[in-house]
């Protein structure tokens, strides 16, 4: 369930929303749009979450009004689960100071003991995932 432009829950969980969306131009240009990272998803998460934190309203439809369909080749089955997590972040970490970028960078990226990420604890582990065995 999208809950709509929640900055506070939008670092750990894509509370926003998918790539389907209505934007007021002037809004989209404010915003920044979308970045250009080729070979890098989850470009929607980052501009909501942008959005988010510099003020603009981001509203969801509560109903489904599409199929999205998954194929083999689609970004979400052969992108980089961590690259893509990352740029969502990217807003985050460009309105924070620089000391505080390793608390959410781990706080969204547990470590086991022996250093490698774990599996998302939390809000960040709650529901279902489109990233298998990502939340394994």
């Amino acid at each position: 369930i999208f809950l709509g432009g929640s900055p506070d829950v939008g670092a750990f969980k894509n509370c926003y929303g998918d790539a389907n969306c209505f934007v007021r131009v002037s809004s989209f240009k404010d915003i920044g749009g979308y970045t250009e990272d080729y070979g890098i998803g989850f470009e929607d998460w980052e501009m909501y979450a942008n959005a988010s934190l510099r003020g603009f309203k981001v509203d969801v439809l509560p109903d489904a009004v599409y199929h999205y369909r998954f194929t083999p080749n689609s970004m979400q089955k052969t992108t980089n689960f961590f690259q893509n997590r990352r740029r969502s972040l990217r807003p985050y970490l460009n309105s924070l100071p620089p000391e505080l970028h390793d608390t959410i960078l781990g706080a969204v990226f547990p470590r086991n003991e022996d250093g490698t990420i774990a599996a998302p604890t939390g809000l960040a582990a709650q529901g279902t995932s489109r990233f298998f065995g990502a939340t394994r």
